[in-house]
């Protein structure tokens, strides 16, 4: 079991001993915490490198769960039953490695499956969850895991990695104001990454404030159809907005500050009435004429 596979990543020291902890005493179960953004699966598969002694990619006793959607229901975690029953190979204690990424979105259905595991886990195996909202897993699940919160490095380590990487500066730092300094989302954003979904609402969010009022509301129906995705992109606007209002604020630019906290305002009230408004367009038309 190799700890120094979490020494690649950029990890606040409380994370990286707590992780390099848990690689050593092989806990069998783990639940890994953190904002929306903040690396989680990195890290899980860091912790599955080490537990395993091989890269995930490559390894025939890891398996990934990720949500079906917007949900990672029974027959996902069936998959799960499938697996633990196969018989492993190698003289090391922990052989498998069981990823569940996004286990807060189980459902009651899953989460009693998975439960089931969790009472008599096999003794060559590990479960790595991740989660974004720990108040969606059940108290009987969390009490079973030995949980790891991932702690924001501070900006001064941030901007620094960042800039040993090769990228410029002034990128690094606006990546850093839309991000919130979440490590996973700001080295999407950075690298491009295409299959990040938070990322790609940040990009799509950026392309919204750049079209008119008319080019935005040729696209209210097909949002509107996506109603799952509607949260992460107006999360994306959110970060946008604050982060031109800080970057306007630096500048002494007070016009253009009044104009970003009134963009933020519709935003954060578009968001509230998201929650109990069933009319999608009506939402989206009214904040796309005001953009």
């Amino acid at each position: 079991m190799d700890g120094s596979v979490v020494d690649e990543l950029l990890l606040h020291q409380k994370t990286r001993d707590a992780l390099e902890q848990s690689i050593r005493s092989q806990n069998h179960a783990l639940l890994i915490i953190g904002r929306q953004g903040a690396g989680k699966q990195a890290v899980s598969d860091a912790v599955a490198t080490g537990l395993l002694g091989t890269s995930v990619e490559t390894s025939p006793y890891f398996l990934r769960i990720t949500a079906d959607g917007k949900s990672i229901g029974i027959e996902q975690i069936r998959e799960v039953q499938k697996f633990v029953q196969l018989k492993t190979a190698g003289a090391n204690t922990i052989r498998r490695v069981i990823s569940i990424d996004g286990a807060d979105t189980m459902t009651t259905e899953a989460q009693n499956a998975l439960l089931k595991i969790l009472e008599e886990p096999p003794a060559d195996t590990v479960l790595i969850l991740t989660a974004d909202r720990v108040q969606n897993i059940r108290p009987t699940i969390h009490s079973r895991v030995q949980t790891i919160t991932i702690v924001p490095p501070t900006k001064a380590e941030v901007l620094d990695f960042f800039a040993t990487k090769g990228f410029p500066s002034a990128d690094v730092e606006k990546a850093y104001l839309v991000s919130n300094g979440q490590i996973g989302l700001m080295s999407a954003i950075l690298e491009s990454v295409e299959d990040h979904s938070l990322a790609n609402q940040i990009t799509a969010a950026k392309k919204l404030y750049g079209q008119s009022a008319f080019e935005r509301l040729t696209m209210v129906d097909q949002l509107a159809k996506q109603k799952e995705d509607l949260p992460d992109l107006l999360y994306a606007c959110k970060r946008i907005c604050i982060s031109a209002l800080e970057q306007s604020a630096l500048k002494g630019q007070t016009p253009a500050v009044k104009s970003w906290h009134k963009q933020l305002r519709l935003i954060v009230d578009t968001e509230s009435s998201l929650k109990h408004n069933p009319n999608t367009k009506l939402l989206l038309t009214d904040l796309f004429i005001s953009m």
